[in-house]
């Protein structure tokens, strides 16, 4: 049944924008906006087709999850900690409408009616710095189901402080619709092409619902938040999109923006990176 779905995706292609190609934004606050003709990928979408996806959601608070807050459908990036071992997750600020709110992570199978979506935390912090980065606060009953290993790629052996090189390899696991068919769909590697003061895009496939995931250098590195999609964009009868270039804000100017707020946080390691993705035993 997805033949119907791909061909009808075809036959709406519209013009390709470089949007890799404009400017870097102003300075902050306003030094992660993104381009004009870039959308944010925060909202997947339920289809008559939801129920053929595979039933291999990884379990666990970590990089790649599905979170919902509030209406948004998004994606869990990097684990973080305090100095006083308190563990947060983060995603996109614009994922979040306000500090306070609850987020939930999606457990159980892949259909909305039967489906879990358990809350494990709260948003404390986003928006640093006019950077699109939120900062969920880990509540301490769900500390054992907290994984810091990216689904799939695992890693993240560091910390991305450097240009990791036009046309090197990036990694990333998302729930963005039209890619979480299954494992190896939401699973997904791309090609680097920007690197910025405070952004980075690369060329590779995304969708909404994608918002907030991890992105990774090849060896590892925690490079970012993804954010907004541009290139080719792809509209569906449902409204949602597909995008051909992905873009988002460094992780060492988000940890940065937030230690001049006061918050000292320090990225979790997830051990060795996968050379090709691979599911992993879920946490119990």
């Amino acid at each position: 049944m997805r033949a119907p779905v791909l061909a009808a995706l075809a036959a709406l292609l519209v013009l390709p924008v470089a949007a890799w190609s404009l400017p870097e934004p102003p300075p902050a606050p306003a030094a992660a906006t993104p381009p004009q003709d870039a959308v944010e990928l925060s909202h997947g979408f339920w289809t008559p087709y939801m129920h053929l996806a595979a039933l291999d959601i990884p379990r666990g608070i970590r990089p790649g999850a599905w979170l919902q807050i509030g209406a948004a459908n998004c994606t869990a990036a990097f684990v973080v900690q305090d100095p006083a071992g308190a563990l947060y997750i983060t995603t996109a600020g614009h994922c979040t409408e306000h500090v306070g709110q609850r987020v939930s992570v999606k457990e159980g199978v892949l259909v909305a009616a039967l489906g879990d979506m358990v809350p494990f935390g709260t948003v404390v912090a986003r928006w640093p710095a006019g950077l699109d980065a939120a900062l969920v606060r880990i509540d301490e009953d769900k500390y054992p189901q907290v994984n810091p290993r990216m689904t799939g790629w695992g890693g993240p052996t560091g910390l991305a402080t450097a240009n990791p090189g036009t046309a090197s390899v990036v990694k990333h696991y998302g729930w963005g619709w039209v890619t979480w068919y299954d494992f190896s769909t939401r699973c997904r590697a791309g090609v680097f092409n920007s690197w910025q003061a405070n952004t980075w895009w690369y060329a590779g496939i995304g969708g909404g619902g994608d918002s907030g995931s991890a992105v990774m250098t090849a060896d590892g590195k925690a490079l970012g938040i993804l954010d907004w999609g541009g290139g080719i964009i792809v509209p569906t009868p449902t409204g949602a999109f597909l995008s051909t270039m992905e873009g988002g804000v460094r992780f060492d100017r988000v940890l940065q923006a937030w230690a001049n707020e006061g918050r000292d946080l320090s990225l979790v390691l997830g051990g060795p990176v996968n050379e090709v993705c691979t599911p992993e035993p879920p946490v119990p």
